[in-house]
């Protein structure tokens, strides 16, 4: 047998949790209101990318679900943003909608 010898150092898994956590959900929000073609796109992919390391280390963690549930609304932000260039789109971000 071959030993897989991929793992995910434990301070890999810290300094993600602390760079996400560094966004506060007011200043979150504040960042998609004020430029919400740039913060939602870089929500989304922040939230991927903690979703995989998350995902690796805790799988179905309720911070997996969180990750990638926010993926999911911020993706349907990106594709009603590009649906209707120019107009009004409703966003909901942690079950509240954004206007």
């Amino acid at each position: 047998m071959i030993k897989n010898h991929y793992t995910y150092a434990p301070d890999t898994y810290k300094r993600s949790q602390e760079l996400y956590n560094k966004l506060s959900d007011d200043r979150v929000i504040e960042g998609i209101k004020n430029k919400p073609h740039t913060a939602i796109s870089r929500l989304y992919k922040k939230n991927l990318k903690t979703l995989f390391i998350e995902a690796l280390e805790h799988p179905n963690s309720q911070n997996a679900w969180k990750y990638l549930v926010r993926a999911q609304e911020l993706s349907l932000g990106i594709f009603q943003s590009n649906d209707n260039p120019g107009k009004p789109f409703k966003l909901y971000y942690d079950n509240q909608l954004i206007e």
